[in-house]
């Protein structure tokens, strides 16, 4: 568990793509998508993405030694692309242990995937609270609930947040800023992974063997194809850039201050040694 002022939170889901010779490590909702697709292997139609789950040696029990990274034990996760055989079979290793390994350094340039914090955080938010409303209006015992939430938000149907109009969706935002908990950083789109992976690459002493990139630094990441990826950023532009909605995202900002910080301190250090 990650530990921000004595608040623990998840690891965060770890995503390793084989694209030609790079190794391309990042976290679910942080870029995986794009990376996932460049990872297709035409000839196979295999995806050679895989996701792992981490947990430290104190609360999860794993004997093998091949589902061992470094300091943590590794549960690959029932929805990844690729199975951990597949995987050693790919970099021709034993264990995920061996990722790390001089013979992968000398095969493959390892490339590690941040994200401005503020930036991603409001990202993830969006799709969290849309993915909330979508989860009630398909779930026969949230009906009702979502039948409140229509009429407390003046829905006619709900599709997606991309669909109503910007005043409608600044109000649903504004709303879910009021009660969102810390628990929100342990959603898959919002996990902690620039202070992750700042700890991950210091306590191993990486930092000097990979390259670490932003995710918004197209001229660094012009050695990828570019591909055409959903986004959010029209809707989301709207809502930070509006006066209005200024006082409920300050509050919220400042309510969670020591995590952003936390967060924000560990991006830049990441993108100074990058």
């Amino acid at each position: 568990m990650l530990i921000i002022n004595n608040q623990e939170f998840k690891y965060p889901t770890l995503c390793i793509s084989v694209i030609d010779d790079y190794l391309v490590f990042t976290t679910k909702k942080n870029g995986s998508r794009y990376f996932e697709d460049l990872s297709l292997n035409n000839e196979c139609g295999e995806v050679n993405t895989i996701d792992l789950y981490l947990h430290n040696n104190l609360n999860f029990n794993n004997s093998e030694l091949n589902y061992k990274l470094l300091d943590y034990n590794v549960e690959v996760s029932p929805n990844t692309h690729m199975d951990a055989n597949l995987f050693f079979q790919l970099l021709e290793i034993q264990s995920f242990n061996d990722v790390f390994s001089e013979k992968v350094f000398e095969k493959y340039k390892f490339i590690f995937i941040i994200r401005e914090p503020l930036n991603r955080f409001f990202t993830g938010f969006f799709e969290v609270v849309d993915s909330i409303l979508g989860v009630l209006k398909y779930d026969a015992r949230s009906l009702h609930t979502f039948g409140i939430i229509k009429k407390y938000f003046n829905l006619e149907d709900y599709n997606s947040l991309n669909n109503l109009t910007q005043d409608k969706i600044n109000f649903i935002l504004n709303e879910y800023t009021e009660s969102i908990t810390l628990d929100i950083f342990n959603d898959e789109h919002l996990s902690l992974w620039n202070t992750f992976l700042l700890n991950f690459l210091q306590k191993q002493d990486l930092l000097n063997k990979v390259q670490i990139i932003d995710l918004n630094d197209s001229e660094k990441l012009s050695i990828f194809n570019k591909l055409d990826q959903p986004s959010n950023k029209p809707w989301l532009i709207g809502w930070v850039n509006n006066e209005s909605n200024k006082l409920y995202i300050d509050k919220l900002i400042s309510k969670y201050k020591i995590v952003f910080d936390t967060e924000i301190e560990s991006y830049k250090i990441l993108l100074k040694n990058g």
